[in-house]
């Protein structure tokens, strides 16, 4: 209710400013991506652009590309924008523009494709179910304060950001699973206070995962499209 609403609002706002606005509301009752993390994310992105993954984050980036085709007028119906970013994707169009904007603002555009040079952690660490079940939820917000934890995000002004640790998550919600498997890697690096913020993270990490044993249905990812 408050997500549409905000939504109506951010419509209604551009129109009165004679802009083209169309809003998506999405499900964002557990992470959108497989990578939680600075340079994990960043991973995952490129490979969207390249066309070797194929999940919800490519699916809503495609999505919201195609949205947007369509309100620059590069395409007439959704199905032909669709289209064009497939292709853009295929041809290696995408990625190419992204190695042209990292260039542009004085990065190195090979890191595309050699991710070495992105910030990696020493040390990864997996995650396991407790018990047999099937994945009720992911509760987006815990696993953030848990990557938060590990240096991936501030937690005061002066926190310093560690690049290149995070999480990889093996399962969505819906997944069956039983008692010991993966759940997620954790990466994580050296530092003061370690084993007790991995304690942390694993507190996070349990309330993060809800494991049950009644079916659920994967939740839709769009779930409106306000215009």
């Amino acid at each position: 209710k408050d997500a549409r609403a905000l939504a109506q609002a951010l419509v209604n706002l551009g129109k009165k400013m004679n802009k083209k606005v169309v809003a998506l509301i999405t499900d964002m009752n557990q992470p959108l991506g497989q990578n939680v993390g600075n340079s994990l994310e960043m991973i995952e992105c490129f490979d969207v652009l390249k066309g070797k993954v194929v999940n919800d984050l490519s699916y809503l980036s495609c999505e919201l590309a195609a949205h947007m085709l369509l309100l620059g007028k590069v395409a007439s119906t959704i199905q032909e924008a669709r289209a064009k970013v497939a292709n853009a994707i295929v041809s290696g169009d995408a990625i190419n523009k992204m190695k042209e904007m990292i260039e542009a603002q004085g990065g190195d555009p090979s890191v595309v494709d050699d991710y070495t040079k992105l910030p990696q952690a020493k040390h990864t660490k997996i995650f396991v179910a407790k018990q047999k079940g099937i994945i009720q939820n992911i509760n987006a917000e815990e696993v953030g304060l848990a990557a938060m934890s590990l240096g991936a995000g501030r937690e005061r002004v002066d926190s310093k950001i560690d690049h290149a640790v995070g999480f990889v998550l093996l399962k969505k919600v819906g997944d069956k699973v039983n008692k010991g498997d993966p759940l997620l890697v954790i990466h994580y690096n050296d530092g003061e206070r370690i084993k007790e913020v991995l304690e942390s993270v694993q507190f996070r990490l349990d309330r993060a995962f809800k494991i049950d044993k009644k079916p659920v249905k994967p939740p839709k990812l769009i779930k409106e499209i306000i215009r």
